[in-house]
């Protein structure tokens, strides 16, 4: 489709496809940036920078979309849960009101007020993950690791209830194809979750009425992704029916 215009984006490791706003795509760089992110075309011209206030950036790994607490309105959902050398007490993810991108004109440079922050901590010590995706349904993050070797990859999702100020995380699934996990999604519907390592894609099968957890108890179906170098995001279309990819 095309290569990011900006010198600025330097290591894309995250990436959502804006369903407010028609033809764009959010991506974000990995560890040692600001905690910012950029407006894209699909052919990779810049369209905005947009700052989120009061959040750090640690480790940025993926992005994702997902209803916001006010009901009709969709967020941003930030996952700075990378974790090279599994060291962390907690991760952050945050939440913001997507806006609106101008699609003509010069690109712009604006904060995101608003940003709400979650800490979290696994159940079973630290982890690193590089996936994030949001069931559009219960609007509930979750959070996919990446493991070194032929460790299986498990899923961790935010509990249905949370009564303390840090979210411990629920394992809700281990996939025992799938280790190397860089980058996921989910569709509109909720009815497919997509996840990829540096080479393939996995399509994995919401059952008709029930949880994103089942998913995961069949086999995924795998897609042939392009040749890229150090492929580690993913988004997919509001149609539910193309992927975008980038390479870091």
């Amino acid at each position: 489709m095309g290569r990011f215009a900006s010198p600025e984006i330097m290591e894309c490791s995250g990436l959502v496809v804006s369903r407010k706003n028609p033809g764009v795509l959010w991506v974000h760089n990995d560890s040692g940036d600001k905690a910012r992110l950029f407006a894209v075309k699909e052919d990779g011209s810049l369209r905005g920078i947009f700052h989120l206030a009061r959040a750090d950036s640690k480790d940025w790994e993926d992005l994702a979309l997902g209803p916001c607490r006010d009901p009709g309105k969709e967020c941003l959902y930030v996952g700075d849960i990378g974790d090279n050398e599994k060291h962390r007490r907690k991760i952050q993810i945050y939440r913001v009101e997507e806006p609106t991108v101008p699609l003509d004109g010069p690109p712009v440079r604006r904060k995101l007020k608003g940003t709400e922050r979650f800490d979290c901590t696994y159940p079973d010590g630290p982890h690193d993950a590089e996936a994030l995706f949001v069931d559009p349904v219960a609007g509930i993050p979750y959070l996919i690791t990446k493991e070194r070797g032929d460790s299986a990859a498990s899923v961790y999702r935010f509990p249905g209830t949370r009564s303390r100020k840090t979210v411990i995380l629920e394992k809700v699934a281990t996939l025992p194809s799938l280790s190397s996990v860089t980058g996921g999604d989910i569709t509109q519907d909720g009815s497919m979750i997509l996840l990829r390592d540096y080479f393939l894609a996995y399509g994995y099968f919401r059952p008709q009425g029930g949880g994103i957890s089942e998913a995961f108890d069949v086999p995924p179906h795998r897609v042939l992704l392009g040749i890229e170098q150090q492929g580690e995001s993913l988004g997919v279309a509001p149609s539910g029916t193309e992927i975008y990819t980038a390479s870091e």
